[in-house]
């Protein structure tokens, strides 16, 4: 359309798509996709070296590996890291299992379990790119944006600390308004203004901005530090809905330890004794995702429901799962029997690790994982709702018939007279 007799009408429109954020392709060599995760509205990013064929992923999700791989393998590209901008449990989680030659990467701030944990200036380098920590507390406190090197467009894949025209709450554990306020315009708002920013979420069907419009149209971090403190501390946002299932030691979020120390967690008031290697906690996977998720896993405990077409031990033999052990949960009931929870927690004590524990939904594996770490410690019941809190664990805000189980199964049943 020959726009040039209507000027305004032409910057109307240019005005208009900048928020579909049409942009000019990455530097040559470079492959990119930005993958879009419906449930979350998470981005993740694959970066790789044509040259090379390393690739890295940032922010992957859990339901999403079967996809992921698919786009590496139709790259011909090898993942070598899985970076993640912060550690709430939509990402942390994604990549529990290790891959050949891959590594996991973290903020140092974040308290949590990784192959590489970095703070600013530090880089992760794949082929002739690398991308370079930039530490943007806030949101959490690890958060961790990261700049692309040996491109001529910039690019700043910012996690949660800088959305289009938003940002992450701050109400969270590790969250702090003033923080994240500093972090966004004294560290990515002083970058170029071309820069292109790769958003961790989008809820508007937006996919990429860039640091000079933040810093123009943010409605957020146009205010003043005080009015912005004020507004979101205003703001009262309901938990997160949904926890996702794969875990490393039974724990979720920004304190997975390493394998073999203690589960600390003092604002808790929770010390659980040192794990003999790690435990992972899973719900229902598919045939194509099994086999990445069981890399790496020794021992394989399932609660199986009869009717569950949901599991696939041969592929588990595949995956180099040693020991697989299966006991029926039949019916309707979530609640284990007395002998089905001492079954699986003589099999959490027994078998080899690394071990996971599954079940169709994740909440009675959950259930029966979170009595084991309770009776290890012999925690009472208000400290057991400490630690399940502190684990995410779904079937504790949604399941009360399961929660009390867990509650009863705390104390031996009194002696009778």
């Amino acid at each position: 359309t020959e726009c040039s007799p209507c000027g305004p009408l032409r910057e109307w429109l240019l005005e208009k798509l900048r928020l579909q954020n049409l942009r000019q392709p990455p530097a040559k060599g470079l492959a990119f996709s930005q993958l879009f995760d419906v449930a979350s509205c998470a981005y993740t990013y694959m970066l790789g070296c044509e040259e090379t064929r390393e690739a890295v992923l940032i922010d992957p999700v859990v339901e999403q590996i079967g996809r992921d791989l698919a786009v590496l393998r139709e790259r011909g590209l090898v993942l070598r890291y899985v970076i993640h901008t912060h550690t709430h449990a939509e990402h942390l989680t994604g990549w529990s299992a290790q891959l050949p030659g891959m590594q996991r990467v973290i903020g140092r701030g974040a308290g949590a379990v990784a192959d590489v944990v970095v703070g600013t200036g530090d880089a992760v380098s794949f082929g002739r790119f690398s991308l370079v920590a930039l530490e943007t507390p806030g949101h959490t406190r690890g958060c961790v944006s990261w700049l692309l090197h040996g491109s001529p467009v910039g690019m700043a894949f910012t996690g949660d600390a800088l959305l289009i025209r938003g940002c992450g709450r701050t109400d969270l554990r590790g969250g702090d308004a003033g923080t994240l306020y500093d972090s966004v315009h004294s560290r990515l708002f002083t970058l170029p203004g071309s820069t292109i920013v790769y958003p961790g979420h989008d809820y508007r069907g937006c996919n990429a901005s860039t640091i000079e419009e933040e810093r123009r149209f943010n409605p957020q971090f146009s205010r003043s530090r005080p009015e912005f403190v004020q507004l979101m501390s205003s703001v009262r946002m309901p938990s997160p809905e949904e926890t996702r299932t794969a875990m490393v030691c039974g724990v979720q979020g920004d304190w997975a330890p390493t394998p073999g120390s203690a589960l600390q967690r003092p604002e808790l008031g929770v010390s659980v004794p040192p794990i003999p290697g790690d435990i992972g906690l899973c719900g229902q996977l598919t045939q194509a995702m099994l086999p990445t998720v069981a890399a790496g896993y020794r021992s394989w405990v399932y609660l199986n429901a009869s009717d569950d077409p949901h599991f696939f031990p041969h592929d588990l033999a595949r995956a180099g799962v040693q020991n697989v052990e299966v006991r029926h949960f039949p019916g309707p009931n979530p609640l284990p029997s007395a002998a089905q929870a001492a079954w699986a927690l003589e099999a959490l004590d027994r078998l080899p690790r690394p071990l996971m524990i599954q079940c169709t939904s994740g909440n009675r594996a959950g259930a029966l994982l979170l009595l084991w770490l309770s009776k290890r410690q012999k925690l009472n019941a208000e400290s057991t709702q400490r630690l399940a809190t502190g684990m995410q664990l779904k079937f504790w805000t949604q399941c009360g018939p399961l929660r009390e189980w867990v509650l009863g199964s705390l104390s031996p049943p009194p002696s009778p007279p």
